[in-house]
């Protein structure tokens, strides 16, 4: 194994760090820390640009195509979206109060989901505009999260819950969790043809 560039803790301190690589091309590597800034490198370890938050970094997040990072921050409800191809960045304002704590794009649609440290939850879509505000989706700050190919969200909260939802925001399902989630991912069954013949259970 070849190092090929390394970041100097100068540079984000002592503290953890949000670290996206770009999807499908890997051409950039975006980095957020509690210094309120966002670096977006190149494969060659060059600053490529730098984004300025008002608060500390919380998340970051590519898109499926590798076009858009949205990165989210703590002291607002303004998503920063990062576009790739033009190397701008425009503010997107959730229209949430609290801080954000959760970002995740869908890998099958232009659909990106917010979070709260209290529960709260914005469905926007990047194609349309289209926001879809979903108070108290949760009682507690949203930890994890991940869409599935039929774009059902999971979420899972300080509130030892575990929500399915709609694009629309309506809670499919839920479920009690004897501890707090940490990670959130969804999975297919590979079946036979006999099992698929088999009715659903």
């Amino acid at each position: 194994m070849k190092e090929v560039f390394s970041i100097s803790s100068k540079t984000n301190g002592f503290s953890p760090v949000h670290l996206a690589w770009q999807s499908k091309q890997g051409s950039y590597l975006a980095v957020g820390s509690i210094h309120r800034t966002v670096n977006i490198y190149d494969r060659h370890g060059e600053l490529v640009d730098d984004i300025s938050l008002p608060g500390s970094c919380t998340g970051l997040k590519w898109d499926a195509e590798g076009n858009t990072l949205a990165i989210i921050q703590d002291k607002s409800g303004v998503v920063y979206l990062w576009d790739a191809n033009t190397r701008t960045q425009r503010p997107l304002d959730s229209g949430l109060r609290d801080s954000l704590s959760f970002v995740c794009w869908s890998p099958h649609a232009p659909l990106l989901a917010i979070g709260t440290i209290k529960g709260n939850l914005l469905i926007y879509n990047h194609s349309t505009g289209r926001k879809v505000p979903v108070l108290g989706k949760h009682s507690k700050r949203i930890i994890c999260g991940a869409w599935n190919s039929q774009n059902v969200l999971a979420l899972g909260s300080e509130d030892r819950m575990l929500t399915c939802s709609s694009v629309e925001g309506d809670t499919i399902r839920s479920a009690n969790l004897r501890y707090d989630p940490e990670l959130a991912i969804f999975s297919e069954m590979k079946s036979n043809a006999a099992n698929s013949r088999a009715p659903p259970v």
